[in-house]
Order: C-alpha cells, then structure tokens, then sequence
C-alpha cells in the first residue's frame, strides 16, 4: 500500500467531496464515510469551522489525500475502507471533519480522504512541514503490517540524484553507487568508526579524513565526498548508523527522525551475528573476513551477559520472558486501541454539541420565519448545521437539555494524558521486546538450534555459558 499524494483543495471543497462520493465510483455509496460532518453537508459544516480559524490564511480550504493499494494485495473494497478511515484517525487525531470514499470502478482499490484545513477542536490551521510525508509514511506502513498488507520501503537520507546519475544508478553504474554500497558493508561490519575507515582501506579505498570524508574507489578518477551521497553518508550519519546498529535499525538507510529525542538514541549496540561462510564480501577481501570475525566475537560477549544480567540463564527462560513482554505489549496495543476509539466518539459528541448550543437560537428563530424569509437565506448554513448536530443528538440518544460541554472537554484532556502513559509503557516494551527477539536470533546462532522448535515440543534446561561461547568462538 503507498500514499500517492497529499494536495491542497483551493477551489470549489462541494465539487471535490462530490467527485469522492460518486455512487458509481463506490458500490452505490456504500463505501463512503464521515467523521464530524453529515457527508452531503461536509463542505457546507467545514465552512462554518473555516471560519473561526486563527488566521488569514484561508487560500487552503481543504486537503486531499488518496491512498493505493497493491493490486497484489489480497484486500477487499470493506477492508480497504476501514483502513482508510483507520488511517484519517490516526493521521488527523480526531480533530479535522473528514470524509472517507473507496473506489473500487478501477482494477486497483484506493482511497480518498478530504479533510478540513482548520480544526474544529482549536481552530487552527493544518500545516505540511518537512517531516510530514515522513509521518504520513509511517502511520501508513503501520497500518499495512497490521493488515498484512505488502509495505514499500521509504528510503532517506540519500541525496537527490540527478537525471544520468538515476539513469544509471538503476543499474549501479555510477562510482556515487558504487561507494554508497560499499559504505553500506562497511558500516555492517564495523563497531567503530575507526574499524569502519579500516574495512575501506583493505579494501582498497584511498581515504582522505577531515571535517567531511572523502572516498576514492579503486579505479575511481575523481573522490566523492561522503555529504554529497547523502546525509547517512556524512562523518555523523554514518557513526550514527554504526551505534544505532545495535537497535536493529536498517544499517543502510536511517529514518529520519520522528521526535525531538531522536539523539537519544539507544546504544547497546548489540548486533545480529553474522554467518561469514555465507557473506560474499567475507569471501572477497580478508580484512572484511578478519572484521566480521571480530564483531561476532564482540556480539557473543554482549548477548551472554545479557542474558546473565537479566536472569536468564536456559533457553525456556528467554522463551518464557518473550511470551510474557508480548503479551503485555499486545494488552498496552488493545488498551490504546480503545481509548482511542472513546476518544474519537468523545471528539465527535463535542464538536456536534457545540453546534447545537451555538447554533440553536438562530434555528429557533427560523421556525418562527415564513420559508421565503430572508433570515433563512442569510443563516441556511447555520441552520443546516443545527439540523445535522440534532440528528446526530437523536441518533445517539444524548439528552439535549443539558450538555456539559466544559466537562466533555475536561474528560478528553483526561483521556489524552492517560494515552500518552499507555503510549510511553507500549514503547518501552516495544524496545525490550525488540531487543529480546535480537537476543533470540543470536542464541540460536550460538546453539544451532531453533527455539521456537526446542520450546514447542518440551521444557528445555539447555544453558548458553560463557563456555558455550568459547567453543563457537574456537570454531
């Protein structure tokens, strides 16, 4: 699944919501839904928002976003519908009107989501900065793992290229390539970045170090300085990329950061072993087969004491604290699932209660006026959006006599601190767990075995010691 676009409504909001919703284009309607607005009066409902925001800036009314899936995918219409609106929760917070269709008149299912500018939560405007593709992506490929769905790789970090350079880069053919994926190895196999600098020059790179390193390939006329390559290839990126390997990041691209505390990354640098038989540059160049040995002998150390700093000492026991830590984050995910859930109908009961108590006395006033009154033409908006907020009151059964908005509001806050606790918990066991599976792979490395195997069929007493390393090592 892919975000094709995100584009800006500017003209006519009525003429963009009525291309989405086309019957002919939707299973005769059925596959279009709202969030904060009636659909056949979104744009009319966005308007009245629009014009409480804090700004002048009232150019952008509206935004489009269409969302494509894999005609590989095994997806249908129903599915692809729901993540839609899936993904419009997650992206927009339940804070924007928006209207979700699926169009299924082509031989690929995809979305549309249009949107409101202006927030009906603060009034504010939405803004696009840099990083907002970025998060887009993520929340997406999110989405898509947790509906099994094909995910496309999102590479960053590299710089543009230009025209001849893509030309051939297609098929490796430019020394930028060429020393992009040899940095790229390089970085796997090294645990500094003086080791990093070391691998290159056994490999017969002439390396010329200073504020900004430069690479010069064997064969190569004219050097590459690492920044032009991109910004994973500068002296920071790139000793960035050697200590966050020990997270499980991707080691040839990094992403780009997705919050303040993206410097405080995590440094175990615990790393997967590698198997050197089966690693084509081990066999090319001594100096890369002479490193490799090193980091595995440097990761057997680290995954042991591990395993004895945290109390494990037999293979059950990792297996048993895995279960546990998943089922805990599985807990956290479903808690947060359903708070968001409340906290979406919540946002939804405000903003529809908030137009019922503003705009009631004008729609009062409008019984009491003849149908060709002027005072209907002038507030039919107003109106309109009393109508709809009533409807929704009777719908959902909400006594109308008193509407404590001020303490709707209050709750929501609640429900936001209480999500952020929820979200901080599921992160950190997130990353326990992650690092846990890594400590898996590397101790069926060190045994030979496969540990979802050895546990299904019996308990297992099976120890990795110290002396269990020395053997491997020896090996």
């Amino acid at each position: 699944m892919a975000i094709s676009k995100i584009k800006p409504i500017k003209g006519t909001l009525k003429k963009a919501i009525d291309y989405i919703i086309n019957p002919a284009k939707t299973n005769e309607g059925s596959l279009v839904s709202s969030f904060g607005c009636s659909v056949h009066t979104a744009d009319i409902e966005m308007a009245l928002t629009a014009q409480n925001a804090r700004t002048v800036d009232n150019s952008r009314i509206a935004y489009h976003l269409m969302q494509s899936f894999s005609p590989e995918d095994d997806i249908t219409p129903q599915k692809a519908h729901e993540i839609g609106k899936d993904f419009a929760d997650r992206l927009l917070g339940g804070k924007y009107e928006y209207v979700v269709s699926t169009h299924v008149d082509r031989n690929h299912i995809h979305n549309h989501i249009i949107f409101n500018s202006t927030s009906f939560a603060n009034y504010r405007k939405y803004h696009i900065p840099v990083w907002h593709k970025y998060n887009m992506f993520k929340i997406n490929d999110k989405i898509c793992r947790d509906n099994n769905l094909s995910v496309i790789e999102h590479q960053s970090g590299n710089k543009g290229k230009k025209r001849y350079e893509y030309e051939d880069g297609v098929s490796g053919n430019t020394w930028k390539q060429k020393n992009r994926e040899a940095i790229d190895d390089a970085i796997a196999a090294a645990s500094t970045f003086e080791e990093f600098i070391h691998i290159l020059e056994m490999e017969g790179y002439k390396i010329k170090s200073g504020k900004e390193t430069t690479y010069c390939a064997p064969g190569q006329d004219r050097p590459t300085k690492g920044k032009t390559i991109g910004t994973d290839y500068t002296n920071e990126g790139i000793r960035r990329r050697i200590e966050n390997k020990g997270a499980g990041q991707n080691t040839k691209t990094n992403p780009a950061p997705d919050s303040q505390n993206s410097k405080k990354r995590d440094k175990r640098n615990i790393n997967l072993l590698v198997d050197i038989s089966k690693n084509v540059k081990a066999q090319k160049s001594k100096g890369y087969e002479h490193a490799l040995v090193r980091a595995n002998i440097n990761t057997m150390v680290k995954t042991i004491n591990y395993l004895q700093n945290n109390g494990m000492s037999t293979v059950d026991e990792l297996v048993e604290k895995i279960n546990e830590s998943e089922a805990l984050r599985d807990g956290l995910g479903k808690n947060m699932k359903d708070m968001d859930m409340r906290r979406k109908q919540l946002s939804e009961k405000i903003k529809f209660s908030q137009n019922y108590v503003k705009y009631k006395k004008i729609a009062l006033t409008a019984k009491k006026k003849p149908l060709g009154d002027a005072f209907h033409t002038e507030y039919k908006n107003e109106i309109l959006a009393y109508n709809v907020a009533a409807i929704y009151m009777e719908k959902n059964s909400i006594d109308t006599s008193w509407l404590d908005i001020k303490g709707m509001i209050a709750e929501h806050k609640e429900m936001l601190a209480d999500k952020k606790i929820l979200k901080s918990e599921y992160d950190k066991i997130s990353e326990k767990l992650g690092e846990l599976h890594l400590i898996r792979q590397n101790v069926e490395t060190i045994l030979d075995i496969s540990i979802s195997e050895e546990s299904s069929r019996q308990p297992s007493d099976k120890k990795i010691s110290k002396d269990q390393k020395e053997q491997d090592t020896a090996r």
